[in-house]
């Protein structure tokens, strides 16, 4: 199994209590200051000392400076750490110093499992509330990833019922969720009911990647739920809409972007499968162009789904 290396930022005092919730096999270290020339040097004196590679690099607290920092790591990609990170960027071996740059997060203490580790055969649950149109989107979804390697639990209803929707998954680790349906900043809606950023506190293993194209998701100049997900660490990323959007060119963007993650197989990286939905939709007219300047992704697009 591969080690994780987490690194706890000043004040966070349960670092070791939280490194073994994200990973079996964790070194924490220590650093009291948020200077990125301090941590820098503090990360290259741990790999001096480590038997292998970390095969991730958790950051918890709330750093200073989003500063990229340099990791010895080996010529050979497979060997370079990857970070876990929340910023807009991802940065290269910016210094010219042939090793790459590992970007510092802002991470909260309750978002540690953030570096979860997956099942092999990736596990993924779609959920659809109401609409009739979603429902078919839905259901084209799940049979393109069931197709590609995934174990797909379905869960498609008219009637909400958060308890049967979410309940049953609450200690399974998912490598991805999807919801089509009716959505606002606050979470997602049905006519009796919606799941908020609380009721999601029963799903204890965060999932790689939510996945809901749906309206405002990730909207702007509020505490939206997609923020909310990755930031109580429900999950990894976050893939929403920053404005409302149209129900058949969501649906448009939800089947591209999942027969790009299945094409892929294990390379496919959420950026990816992002790029290959978005040429799909530039092609669509006016319409699907205003959907496509609203998708946004709350994450690494570095990452990948399996």
């Amino acid at each position: 199994m591969a080690m994780q290396l987490v690194v706890a930022g000043r004040g966070v005092r349960n670092a070791g209590e939280i490194a073994a919730s994200a990973s079996p096999r964790s070194l924490v270290l220590a650093v009291e200051s948020s200077s990125a020339v301090e941590i820098a040097a503090r990360l290259r004196a741990a790999a001096q000392r480590l038997a292998e590679r970390p095969s991730s690099i958790l950051l918890i607290g709330a750093f200073e400076q989003l500063e990229p920092l340099s990791i010895p790591t080996g010529a050979a990609a497979a060997d370079r750490p990857s970070g876990t990170i929340l910023s807009d960027s991802l940065f290269g071996d910016l210094d010219g110093d042939g090793y790459p740059e590992i970007p510092v997060g802002r991470l909260m203490p309750g978002a540690a499992a953030l570096a979860s580790s997956l099942p092999a055969v990736p596990h993924a649950l779609t959920l659809c509330f109401n609409h009739s149109d979603y429902q078919r989107t839905s259901a084209l979804f799940s049979r393109g990833l069931s197709s590609t390697g995934f174990r797909v639990f379905h869960r498609p209803s008219r009637r909400f019922d958060r308890e049967s929707a979410l309940l049953p998954f609450a200690d399974m680790p998912l490598s991805l969720v999807a919801y089509f349906g009716h959505s606002d900043a606050r979470g997602w809606l049905g006519y009796r009911g919606g799941i908020t950023p609380a009721h999601l506190e029963r799903v204890r293993q965060p999932a790689r990647l939510v996945f809901s194209p749906t309206c405002e998701t990730l909207a702007p100049g509020t505490d939206s739920f997609g923020r909310a997900c990755v930031l109580e660490g429900r999950a990894q990323n976050f893939l929403g809409a920053t404005a409302a959007t149209f129900t058949e060119e969501n649906g448009i963007f939800a089947r591209t972007f999942g027969a790009a993650l299945g094409a892929g197989a294990a390379d496919a990286t959420i950026g990816m499968a992002m790029q290959h939905a978005f040429e799909k939709l530039r092609h669509g007219g006016p319409r699907a162009a205003d959907n496509l300047a609203a998708y946004a992704l709350w994450g690494n697009p570095e990452c990948r789904i399996r």
